[in-house]
């Protein structure tokens, strides 16, 4: 009598020992799981549960939000909400677009709004885009326009084409040999794949979603 009811107690004790881990695992797992609520929550995840934040959570999670926002304005980006800013962050992120709106246009951005330009800013972007074309002029690139250029700018454009034009006939292989080369590595003379020399030049230029293909030489197209 006495052995069975020592083995009742330690089965009672082990039921006990169970049931109290079963219960410490399922408290780690809500824990676990209302602290991944609130990360997903934090970074706007799809998975987010409000119902399940804490009010502290919730603040946290507002303003997030509103700091997201606020880095959306400052970047110029369509899903700003400017409703949202406070009247310092509004001028700030104003600031902020007008620098970026005047960097598009300096460097010949499609994203470029000549509208939010002052008469001072229009001028120097005139004259940064009329650099601009002299250079392209120099190099022999495709976006050229000889209209802009002065009369004691086209003589120097024709120095240089000449320039261009010799070393091509002097200078076999001018990738090695000091031509001229442009951002994606390749030079004025280089064969393309059938064999023709590389001698016009296209310029680096913005693709409407924003991402930026460098200058780089082709073949004249051929004549009909």
């Amino acid at each position: 009598m006495r052995a069975f009811n020592s083995v009742a107690f330690c089965f009672a004790v082990s039921l006990w020992l169970v049931s109290g881990h079963a219960n410490a695992a399922g408290a780690v797992a809500q824990v676990t799981d209302s602290d991944g609520n609130f990360y997903s929550c934090r970074m706007s995840y799809y998975g987010c549960k409000p119902a399940l934040l804490t009010d502290e959570q919730r603040a946290v999670v507002d303003q997030a939000k509103l700091d997201r926002n606020y880095d959306s304005c400052k970047a110029d980006k369509v899903e700003c909400d400017k409703a949202l800013l406070t009247a310092g962050q509004t001028a700030a992120a104003n600031d902020a677009t007008r620098g970026l709106n005047l960097e598009n246009c300096r460097t010949g951005n499609s994203r470029c709004d000549r509208t939010r330009l002052s008469a001072d800013e229009k001028d120097e972007i005139a004259r940064a885009g009329d650099e601009r074309n002299l250079h392209e002029c120099q190099m022999g690139f495709y976006g050229c326009d000889p209209s802009r250029l002065t009369d004691e700018q086209k003589a120097g454009v024709a120095e240089a084409t000449l320039e261009r034009a010799q070393q091509s006939k002097a200078q076999p292989s001018p990738s090695t040999d000091g031509a001229p080369c442009v951002e994606n590595g390749s030079c004025y003379g280089d064969l393309n794949a059938s064999g023709v020399p590389k001698t016009v030049g296209v310029r680096g230029y913005y693709r409407k979603d924003g991402t930026y293909v460098r200058g780089y030489y082709r073949s004249a197209p051929r004549r009909r």
